[in-house]
């Protein structure tokens, strides 16, 4: 996956959400910082995918973590959220299907 492409077109993917959806988008991030410092840690994002069914890539956090520090920021997260509304075929889960929850 290219995660500077995936970035840039999550980016203007949310420019373009109706304020509702930016909402939703922003509830999205609050759901994974369980601990409401403004930042999803690994911890928080691996439980989010053990409770969602998706299975982890070893990079994909680390990708993600684009400032490289050990959190995603919301900004950071809109690109999951991205991933996850948009490329369903990007995010697979546990029992080898993919799902669409957000």
């Amino acid at each position: 996956m290219d995660y500077d492409k995936i970035r840039g077109a999550a980016m203007a993917y949310y420019a373009n959400l109706s304020d509702e959806e930016q909402l939703h988008a922003w509830k999205f991030f609050k759901s994974l910082d369980t601990d409401g410092n403004g930042t999803v840690s690994r911890k928080e994002y691996l439980s989010f995918l053990e409770k969602e069914g998706y299975a982890d890539t070893q990079t994909a956090f680390r990708m993600l973590d684009r400032n490289g520090d050990s959190g995603l920021d919301f900004e950071e997260c809109t690109s999951l959220f991205y991933i996850i509304r948009v490329h369903q075929g990007a995010v697979s889960c546990k029992n080898g299907s993919t799902q669409e929850k957000y």
